[in-house]
C-alpha cells in the first residue's frame, strides 16, 4: 500500500520530499531544505501532514488529516539544512487515528506534530493527469 501512496504523491516529489523508511505505523521522510526561512513553517507542516499518511498507509489504511495541533520550538535552522520527519502512528480506534510527528533540522527538533485523522475507505489520490485512481483495498 505504502508504494502506491508514494507513487500517486506527486506533490511530494514536486518537494523532494523521499521516504527514509516506513513500516509498522511508523514513517521517517526528508525534504530538501526550505529556499528561505519565510518557508521553514510551511515546509515543515507539509512534511508533517505528508508522514502522518505515510505511517497510516505503513499501518495497512489510508487517512486523512483533519486536524493538527503545532509546537513550534527551538531555533530556525541554518539555511541549507535539510528537515527530517519522523511520524509514529500514536492510537488507533475505529476510524479515528491518532499520530505524533516531530520535524527535526540536523538533531535538532523544528516542531512538534500531534494530528488526528480519519481512516477513509478509498485512496482519493489523482494521477498527474487528473483522472482518479483505483480504490485501495
Amino acid at each position: 500500500m505504502i508504494d502506491q501512496l508514494i507513487k500517486a504523491d506527486a506533490a511530494a516529489r514536486t518537494l523532494g520530499i523521499e521516504l527514509v523508511h516506513a513500516g509498522d505505523g511508523e514513517a521517517e521522510l526528508t525534504m530538501p531544505a526550505p529556499l528561505s526561512l519565510d518557508d521553514l513553517d510551511a515546509n515543515a507542516f507539509f512534511l508533517a501532514d505528508t508522514a502522518f499518511a505515510y505511517a497510516c498507509a505503513s499501518a495497512g489504511f489510508i487517512a486523512v488529516t483533519h486536524q493538527m495541533h503545532v509546537e513550534f520550538i527551538g531555533d530556525a535552522p541554518p539555511k541549507s539544512t535539510p528537515l527530517r520527519a519522523l511520524a509514529r502512528l500514536h492510537h488507533s480506534v475505529h476510524r479515528t487515528v491518532y499520530v505524533n510527528v516531530d520535524v527535526l533540522a540536523d538533531q535538532h527538533t523544528v516542531a512538534e506534530f500531534r494530528a488526528t485523522g480519519a481512516r477513509i475507505r478509498r485512496n482519493p489520490s489523482r494521477t498527474e493527469d487528473g483522472r482518479r485512481t483505483a480504490a485501495m483495498p
